[in-house]
């Protein structure tokens, strides 16, 4: 109780700068049950849900957000349900407005809404400090690198191996590497074959950090469709020999063994594949069909047909999800898939032999 109401009472002066209310703990209840949240705070005349958090990534995000949506209703009077992080980042702000998610950081930062409630604040030197702390994979070679590693079906990886995956030069794969080692996703190795891979570190920078190279989705849908699944059609109007792979929803629904017919359906085309014309698209803004054409080749690594449909691996379909399934517990079955499928996370066995 002591450690709640310490943790609680460093985030009052922050949080009434913020909204401009009287903010006082209440922590009545805490004898009775233990709440979903950390503690419960009454901020002029709302009642705050507090949910302190050490660290920051999508996943916290998503997660606070499936905490609000299971216990909303039984909790009628809370106001605010309200995320209070370390620091914020312009990119993961955007994730939390997309799943509805309140928050508050260290430097006051904050983005809240209730009934009768609005607080946006930004601080640009708040958010360059964020961007200095933060973990990031840099350049374009090592976050293509590392989603080839999460997406192979073996590890370790040669170098040249990977290199010829992703289309790369192995001066570049080199580089590329020593950027993963600098953020402690792989140990060193010895002749360019590293023994470690923390794949969920490295899922984790890459999906906070997703808008770095994003995909650019060109929208639209196809002309006399006829299939009700839209993934199924795509896969008939490109035909078996086609370079391609459909992402996101649909293809982490079909990983799990579900295959729902979802919208939109997002599919990466390679360059040698038929372009979208000749796939029947028509341009239509927030239409169901999302192609990305590209000569990244490192998000088709690992794609498998499954149910007729080429998907790509699990790990890609992870980071293509939309800030909205985040919250189902369809991502956290994809993620556990991505990371799960090897049992090769070195680093993290070691840190608890220690």
């Amino acid at each position: 109780m002591k450690n709640v109401n310490e943790n609680a009472q460093k985030w009052v002066p922050t949080i009434a700068e913020a909204t401009d209310l009287i903010v006082i703990v209440d922590a009545s209840e805490l004898a009775f049950f233990a709440p979903p949240y950390d503690v419960k705070l009454r901020a002029g005349a709302y009642n705050v849900a507090l949910l302190i958090r050490k660290s920051l990534g999508l996943t916290t995000i998503a997660a606070a957000a499936r905490l609000q949506k299971e216990h909303a209703r039984a909790l009628p009077e809370i106001d605010v349900w309200l995320l209070a992080v370390p620091r914020m980042t312009a990119a993961l702000a955007v994730a939390a407005k997309g799943m509805k998610v309140n928050w508050i950081d260290e430097d006051g930062n904050a983005e809240i809404h209730a009934e009768g409630l609005h607080v946006k604040i930004r601080g640009e030197r708040a958010n360059d400090k964020a961007r200095e702390d933060r973990v990031t994979l840099a350049s374009s070679v090592s976050r293509r690198i590392g989603r080839a590693l999460l997406a192979m079906d073996v590890f370790p990886v040669k170098q040249t191996t990977l290199a010829t995956a992703i289309k790369a030069h192995n001066t570049q794969v080199s580089r590329g590497y020593t950027e993963l080692e600098k953020a402690k996703v792989i140990a060193p190795g010895l002749r360019g074959v590293p023994p470690a891979l923390d794949r969920a570190r490295l899922l984790d920078l890459l999906r906070d950090d997703s808008d770095a190279d994003a995909p650019i989705w060109l929208e639209g849908k196809l002309v006399d469709r006829r299939w009700p699944d839209l993934a199924e059609e795509i896969a008939d109007r490109l035909g078996p020999d086609a370079t391609y792979a459909v992402t996101g929803k649909a293809a982490a629904l079909r990983q799990i063994g579900k295959q729902e017919a979802v919208e939109p359906v997002f599919v990466y085309l390679t360059l040698s594949c038929p372009g979208p014309h000749d796939l029947g698209f028509e341009v239509e803004e927030g239409g169901p069909v999302r192609i990305c054409a590209t000569a990244d080749v490192s998000r088709l690594v690992g794609a498998k047909v499954i149910g007729g449909v080429t998907c790509v691996a699990p790990s890609q379909a992870y980071l293509d999800l939309l800030p909205g399934d985040l919250q189902e517990d369809l991502a956290e079955e994809v993620r556990q898939m991505a990371i799960g499928r090897h049992d090769h996370n070195y680093l993290t066995r070691n840190r608890k032999a220690k």
